[in-house]
């Protein structure tokens, strides 16, 4: 008789309860033509991406991305996400825009460069209007609150936020210096000394400001979507891109106050760089524009090639002497951020890879000996592959982590799954200690793909009741609360039928934690590589001996939930359920 009221009690004993997983715009935008699929492609990139590194710090669960999606689709559908695909690929755009429009303006604003082709002119002007552009992007973007860790798509509040912290730095970016010099030279905007003159000075000061939105677009480079080698790589990039746009506007500003100088004095120093490269270009040989740039690539660069001779200077001129030594500690520093980046790119490498790959190499070579099956050796080889085993082996072998106190791991697990077991809905009105001694407990247990996470066990019995006979199943007791913490599992009935999917938050088993005879009644499969949260029964039972009442309100009101259920389905019917 208690395997029929185990009927009653079962967790399992329920219809499947699948929450969608249907995108919005696979809801809202019907239809399989192109125009439809272009719609689709149009409105996902300015949504929540789904392949984002920085959503997990602000959604715990794939489940609560998509529903960000819908709500700002519904909702905030005339905000840009700013962790969307297309803010992704607007920041290296509008990066590669600056770096580009710093190195035009270079040549096309400096009295040393004579009739350049107009082309020129018209491409930086095309940029500026790209900057331009930028700037109605940026006010029409969301952002991130991180004082309360949550992405705000407020249109108001976003251009309210962008006007108190962004506005003066990113509109004096934005100076059109190209079109100022159209409006003041017309045709003749090509002649080279025209452009000897106090406006242009001016404009180039206040160009200095384009170099901040340089170092602020070029973080798109330090973002955690590629492998740890590509990465490092990235970081390079940046830390070359950054070099070089700070050096370029280093040596403007040194031509700027120079001539500035001679303005105010009068007359030229013939012993000053700018003098000399004068003289090049207009006296004694009349260099062309192409040669004289290289030369000018050259005196950009040359505090990289003479970092160790800092003393060896031959500038003779004050402003040029002053330059060239904020030239070699701006140099100093850059050198020092590439070691800093060296240093971390080898620690990992030579540290936790060479670890990883040598436990590799010797469960690989235990496997060989023990003569195990080829699909056996090359499920253990793909483990090594997931992420998770990299966090156990650091766990394991780590000597920091193994000598770190105790209260200092439960703080650990505190800020990496506290946050999980709070948005289960069993938990929600418990007192918040009770859920820090739960989430303490929380062991984690990793499946390879198309591993077994529970499993029904097909021995039949027969025992008699109002007299007819019935085949009952004998399953395997549920021995705890089961948290998919990564990956997808599948759920399936005892015939094999596929009743849905659990993903990233949901959980099931609860009911094995308050009865002894709680069964598993489907498999529950890993469709891909997953991490399990598990609250085993025995450990939740001893500790709620100190909080019994909670305990037994707990017990009752989960029996009731899925006894009600189970009253309400056909025994046809039976499945897994999906939390909610």
């Amino acid at each position: 008789m208690f395997q029929l009221r185990e009927h009653l009690d079962s967790y399992h004993y329920h219809k499947c309860i699948i929450i969608p997983e249907k995108d919005v715009l696979d809801v809202d935008i019907v239809g399989t033509n192109r125009i439809a699929n272009f719609r689709r492609w149009w409105n996902d990139l300015f949504l929540l991406s789904y392949e984002c590194d920085k959503y997990k710090g602000f959604y715990s669960s794939s489940n609560a991305l998509r529903m960000e999606r819908y709500r700002q689709f519904r909702k905030h559908k005339n905000c840009i996400h700013p962790l969307s695909k297309f803010r992704y690929y607007w920041d290296f755009i509008i990066l590669y825009v600056f770096v580009t429009n710093k190195l035009i303006t270079r040549l096309t604003s400096n009295f040393l460069y004579d009739r350049l082709p107009i082309s020129f002119y018209l491409f930086g002007a095309f940029l500026e209007l790209v900057v331009f552009a930028g700037l109605y992007v940026d006010i029409v973007t969301g952002y991130i609150d991180i004082e309360s860790r949550r992405v705000v798509l407020s249109r108001k509040k976003a251009i309210l936020n962008y006007c108190e912290k962004k506005l003066f730095l990113h509109v004096a970016s934005a100076v059109p210096l190209h079109w100022l010099m159209f409006l003041r030279y017309g045709e003749n905007i090509t002649c080279g000394l025209c452009k000897c003159n106090k406006f242009i000075c001016a404009l180039k000061i206040i160009d200095c400001f384009s170099l901040f939105r340089v170092i602020e677009t070029s973080t798109c480079w330090s973002r955690k979507r590629y492998s740890k080698v590509q990465e490092s790589l990235c970081k390079f990039l940046r830390i070359g891109t950054v070099t070089f746009a700070t050096l370029i506007q280093l040596t403007e500003l040194s031509d700027v106050f120079t001539l500035l100088m001679f303005f105010y004095n009068g007359e030229v120093d013939e012993e000053s760089i700018l003098s000399f490269r004068a003289g090049l270009k207009y006296g004694w040989n009349g260099v062309g524009n192409f040669m004289f740039f290289m030369f000018d690539i050259g005196k950009m660069l040359k505090p990289l090639t003479r970092i160790t001779q800092i003393n060896a200077t031959v500038e003779r001129f004050v402003l040029d002497k002053l330059f060239s030594f904020l030239g070699f500690i701006i140099t100093y520093v850059f050198y020092a951020w590439a070691m800093v980046e060296c240093f971390s790119f080898l620690t990992f490498v030579i540290s936790a890879e060479s670890q990883r790959m040598t436990s590799k190499q010797k469960t690989m070579n235990v496997l060989e000996s023990l003569q195990v099956s080829d699909r056996l050796s090359e499920k253990v080889s793909d483990y090594f592959k997931y992420k998770s085993s990299a966090l156990r082996l650091t766990e394991a072998r780590n000597g920091l982590y193994v000598v770190l106190p105790t209260i200092l791991k439960n703080e650990i697990n505190l800020n990496c799954y506290f946050n999980i077991i709070l948005r289960i809905p069993l938990f929600s009105q418990w007192p918040i200690p009770v859920l820090e001694q739960l989430t303490i407990m929380l062991k984690r247990k990793e499946y390879m793909i198309n591993d077994m996470v529970t499993v029904v066990l097909k021995e039949t019995y027969s025992i008699s009741l109002d007299f007819s006979l019935h085949n009952i199943q004998a399953k395997v007791s549920g021995e705890g609360l089961m948290i998919v913490h990564d990956g997808v599992l599948a759920v399936y009935s005892s015939t094999n039928k596929e009743l849905g999917h659990l993903i990233d938050g949901d959980y099931f088993g609860a009911l094995s934690l308050v009865t002894d005879k709680e069964v598993y009644m489907t498999y529950v499969v890993a469709v891909t590589n997953a991490t399990i949260l598990f609250l085993g029964k025995m450990e939740f039972r001893m500790y709620m001996k100190d909080h019994p009442q909670l305990f037994y309100g707990f017990e009752m009101d989960l029996k009731k939930r899925y006894r009600d259920r189970a009253r309400n389905q056909d025994d046809s019917s039976i499945g897994s359920v999906r939390s909610q």
